[in-house]
């Protein structure tokens, strides 16, 4: 027992340690494709700007809560807090700001008093869930527990952050793709309160009207710092899937990784047109066909009848 506990040992460590290190790689060539491909479609001016924030201020963490918090003490109000706003606000779409942060990056329900969220995780983790890459916006952040609770200024370090979840760790040629997803939602903050030239803007605004519209109406966007003027719901997060298309500029779709088998016969759940109310994400099935036609990869007839089928409702169209 004794020598098997060694090997165990030797081996889980030398896999956390490898884990950490492709997280990493993957976090900077992500960096590097959105500095090298997404950024010079700015101006002069403009890309020095979104440059010195991507290095000074965003920071790349594979730690779970239990790394960034040495004490429960910040997470209990967090917990209190997030209970408070997420039992007043019964409807999805109408959730303020925190609490669907909150929601999403930490899996939080009304049953919050049962979950441990300073239980250990993955070494590649999405703070702590391990099952999406996130990012965090330390401004939300602090609205949520204050701008001098310590979780900000010790743990956080007073800046955004991106986490790697396991999958990207272990599929590293689609977590490229899904980091610079992320890295497009901390620019889009940072482009809404800072102001960049009438030419980077009006690129900017372009790329999002465009994902606007590629829907006849997907409702009103949710209010939160994500949303700009004149996006609808799913305007934020169809930017960020652009902006990581322009990044990657390979011919491969990736986010057929992200359709879900059934469990009950051998098909796949998801392969529609659908999107649900309060979800600020097109349907996994149109996230396919939209990079497909973004990336200039030719559809066969069946996808193309299905398009057609769908019509006003949605546009699809090539955006980049």
């Amino acid at each position: 027992q004794s020598q098997n506990r060694c090997k165990a040992g030797l081996i889980s460590g030398e896999i956390e340690e490898s884990d950490k290190k492709l997280a990493k790689k993957i976090f900077k060539d992500s960096l590097n494709l959105i500095k090298n491909k997404y950024l010079p479609l700015f101006s002069a001016h403009s890309k020095k700007m979104l440059e010195n924030y991507l290095e000074k201020s965003l920071l790349f963490t594979n730690e779970s809560v239990a790394s960034v918090s040495e004490k429960s003490d910040e997470l209990t109000y967090f917990k209190k807090r997030a209970s408070l706003y997420l039992s007043e606000n019964d409807s999805e779409a109408n959730k303020p700001e925190t609490a669907m942060l909150l929601e999403n990056f930490f899996k939080i329900s009304n049953d919050l008093p049962g979950m441990d969220l300073t239980a250990g995780s993955h070494p590649c983790v999405s703070y702590p869930t391990d099952q999406w890459d996130s990012f965090l916006s330390i401004e939300s952040v602090k609205q949520t527990i204050g701008e001098n609770n310590p979780l900000v200024q010790k743990k956080l370090k007073s800046k955004d952050h991106i986490f790697v979840s396991p999958f990207s760790c272990q599929n590293a040629d689609h977590g490229i793709q899904a980091i610079a997803h992320e890295i497009a939602h901390a620019l889009s903050i940072f482009i809404k309160f800072n102001k960049v030239s009438e030419s980077s803007a009006k690129f900017f605004n372009e790329l999002r009207t465009c994902a606007t519209n590629n829907y006849n109406d997907s409702g009103p966007a949710i209010q939160n710092s994500l949303n700009h003027q004149g996006d609808s719901a799913l305007t934020e997060e169809d930017h960020a899937d652009l902006v990581a298309y322009i990044a990657v500029g390979d011919k491969k779709i990736y986010f057929c990784s992200n359709l879900k088998p059934s469990l009950v016969t051998d098909a796949y759940v998801d392969l529609g047109f659908t999107n649900y109310p309060g979800n600020t994400h097109s349907n996994p099935f149109s996230r396919v066909i939209l990079e497909a036609v973004n990336k200039g990869i030719s559809l066969p007839q069946s996808c193309n009848d299905l398009i057609l089928e769908v019509k006003p409702d949605m546009r699809i169209k090539k955006c980049i």
